[in-house]
C-alpha cells in the first residue's frame, strides 16, 4: 500500500472526479474491527493532508476521510450531518 503524498493525492483526485457529492474514502482499506477514525479535511476539501499520518494510524484505526468536491456548496451544518450519519451507519 503506497501511502506517499503523491499517491494519496492521486487517489483523492480519482474520487473527486468520479462523484459530485461529499463522500467518505478508506485510504488504507476498511478495518471494521478497529476503532473508527474520521478525518475531516481542511478548507481545501480534499483530505489529502492526512497522507503523512496514515502510516502511524494504520495499525490502530479504521481510517475514513471525507472528500468534498471543489464545486460542492454544502455548508458546515450539512457536512456535519453527513458525517454524523456516516458514523452512525458505520458503527451499527
Amino acid at each position: 500500500l503506497d501511502l506517499s503524498p503523491t499517491n494519496v493525492q492521486s487517489e483523492v483526485n480519482i474520487h473527486l472526479a468520479t462523484t459530485k457529492e461529499p463522500h467518505f474514502t478508506a485510504p488504507i482499506g476498511i478495518h471494521r474491527h478497529k476503532p473508527l477514525f474520521v478525518y475531516l479535511p481542511g478548507l481545501d476539501g480534499t483530505g489529502m493532508y492526512i497522507s503523512t499520518q496514515l502510516e502511524g494510524l494504520k495499525p490502530h484505526y479504521d481510517v475514513r476521510c471525507l472528500c468534498i468536491p471543489p464545486d460542492d456548496r454544502l455548508n458546515y451544518e450539512e457536512l456535519a450531518q453527513i458525517t454524523a450519519d456516516f458514523i452512525a451507519q458505520e458503527r451499527m
